[in-house]
Order: C-alpha cells, then structure tokens, then sequence
C-alpha cells in the first residue's frame, strides 16, 4: 500500500505546477494520486468545472437517520449524524461516542476528482486524517492541529475514491484544548465535482414496460 504523507510547507509554484498537470490529464495513470490543497488551490483548481454542494440548510436540525446519504450523493457513514444550528448557519457532525470514534464519508462518484469542505474543528485539538483510493494509496494527515486546517480540507485526486476519515486523537497538552478533553467537530460545505448517477429500482423498469406498450398500442 503506497502512503503519502502530508505536504511540508514552502515549494508552491512547483505545487501549483503538479496540481496544474494532473488536471490535464485525460486519461487515468496507472498509480492513482491523491494530493491535499488548501482553499485557495482548490477553488483555483475548481474554476470552470460543475459542483455539487451540501451546505446541510436543507434538513430539519437534529439527529439523522444513519447512515446519512446527502444530497450531492456522498455518505456519511456514521451511526449518529446529527445536524447542528446557530439558527442561522446548520453543519454536520456525528453525534455518537466515543468523539474519538472516526467519521467518515464514503460512495463517492468514480469519476470524482475534487472533494472538498469547510472544517468546524477545536484549535488545540489534533486529527489524523486518511484518503483512500480505489487504488489502495492513501494520504496519511497524523496529528493536524485544528487551527492548521484553516477551516477548509479539500483534496485532488485521480482514481477512484473510496473514503475520506476524521478521528480526533487529542491535543499537544493532553486530549483536547488544555487537556480539558477532546470535542466534537463538524462539516459544512461538502463540495464534490462529479455525482454518482442515482440507480432506478428494477421494480419500476418492470411497472413502467406495461405501460408504454398500451401507450404504443393507443397510437397504433
């Protein structure tokens, strides 16, 4: 299994120029790459292309049924997603314990190259973050500081994608912000660039057949 670990800082312009030659790609490689952008590469990345978005406004606040598809076709695999509100703005976070417990999101489109969201994290508190792909390579975050994240993780990739995974394992004085704990942490703004078409029951090819038969009769 090939691993990539999380970039270090500096060597931009070489970054923009490696991200710049997997968009142009046309054609799969043969090794799937995964790499992690920060907002502003990824919405550079993004210009021109079609996006599927889930803010979450559109649920009722509270406990979901698990495990929870959204409506760009992403799942969130976790046995309590809950929709949290400051009554004006609603995100997504697992409500279940213990906080250390992954969450993850899962189905993505095959043809999906752009995953991104907003992250509502605790500063001092630290997360390991792992990419699958369909490949089996993986982009390994280990101990991320919160307010490292910027409040935005978003990835480019070629290759299926199979996950993405949250766990929050602590902060650097202890569990949590002081060693007063861990905390939750949320999602907002899902942003994928390419939809798995949704699957019609084969029940409802079997209904409508009848149907258009007696339609192409009528005419007749």
């Amino acid at each position: 299994m090939a691993t990539t670990s999380a970039r270090a800082p500096g060597a931009r312009s070489s970054r923009y120029l490696a991200i710049a030659a997997m968009l142009s790609i046309t054609a799969l490689p043969a090794s799937a790459t995964v790499v992690e952008l920060d907002r502003d590469e990824f919405d550079d990345a993004f210009a021109g292309r079609q996006s599927f978005v889930d803010d979450f406004e559109s649920y009722t606040p509270g406990l979901q049924v698990a495990p929870l598809k959204l409506s760009n076709g992403i799942v969130f695999d976790n046995v309590a997603p809950f929709i949290t509100s400051d009554g004006v703005n609603q995100a997504l976070l697992g409500n279940d314990l213990p906080l250390t417990a992954p969450r993850r999101f899962i189905a993505f489109s095959p043809d999906a190259s752009l995953v991104g969201m907003d992250v509502l994290v605790g500063d001092d508190d630290e997360f390991d973050v792992t990419v699958t792909l369909t490949s089996g390579e993986t982009l390994v975050i280990e101990a991320r500081r919160g307010n490292a994240f910027d409040g935005f993780f978003g990835i480019l990739l070629s290759g299926g994608l199979v996950s993405i995974t949250f766990e929050n394992v602590g902060g650097s004085s202890g569990p949590g912000s002081g060693g007063g704990g861990i905390g939750n942490f949320g999602f907002d703004n899902l942003v994928v660039d390419a939809m798995a078409p949704v699957p019609v029951p084969a029940g409802i090819l079997l209904l409508t057949a009848p149907i258009a038969l007696v339609v192409r009769n009528r005419r007749r």
